[in-house]
């Protein structure tokens, strides 16, 4: 199947066999399909298939309606596409777009990954944004991160030696030595700004 000179291949949507397919290029299509006619002497009539039209969530992601035994259910379209065409041989649970654009969704844009993963990428990407602000210190390196969590990232990329603990364990660690309950976390100094 071909739209705009690109090559889709369709899937079965799990749960809406002969309903609905969702392609590799992130659209959704309903199947012709035959449905009791209440019309006199009409035993059935023929629903021609065609493209899902797509909504949008507040959050930027993509959905679809999809119907089946008269109960509509909003899906996330980058979700389908994942369960279609990516594989998830660790059982992740998570979709990410690699771009962090929440609108490709195509198949080769899309990864599972785990809830730790999902986050991490957020806040590199810029696409997480924290509550809380305050910023941090390295005053070895002289690095300014925008709150601990990221730090500990930064930690944990560079420095994996130092923490073996979580990035939740290791930020509230960074926090501490920023609060003076401990002089130095992890070979390092840091202060609030």
């Amino acid at each position: 199947r071909r739209k705009r000179g690109i090559t889709m291949t369709w899937k079965t949507i799990k749960g809406y066999e002969g309903l609905y397919e969702v392609s590799d290029n992130g659209e959704g299509r309903s199947l012709d399909r035959e449905i009791p006619a209440k019309i006199k002497h009409v035993e059935k009539r023929v629903i021609k298939g065609k493209i899902l039209k797509q909504g949008m969530k507040r959050n930027g992601y993509k959905t679809v309606d999809l119907c089946k035994d008269g109960k509509v259910t909003t899906t996330l379209v980058h979700r389908l596409v994942a369960e279609a065409f990516v594989a998830n041989s660790e059982n992740k649970y998570f979709v990410n777009h690699i771009d962090s654009n929440r609108t490709n969704n195509c198949a080769n844009n899309l990864e599972w990954v785990t809830s730790s993963e999902n986050r991490k990428h957020g806040i590199y990407s810029g696409n997480v944004v924290f509550r809380q602000t305050k910023k941090v210190r390295c005053e070895e390196t002289g690095k300014i991160f925008e709150q601990a969590k990221i730090a500990a990232l930064w930690l944990m990329g560079n420095y994996p030696d130092r923490c073996n603990g979580t990035q939740i364990v290791t930020a509230q660690n960074i926090r501490a030595a920023c609060n003076g309950k401990m002089p130095r976390a992890y070979g390092f100094t840091w202060e609030f700004l």
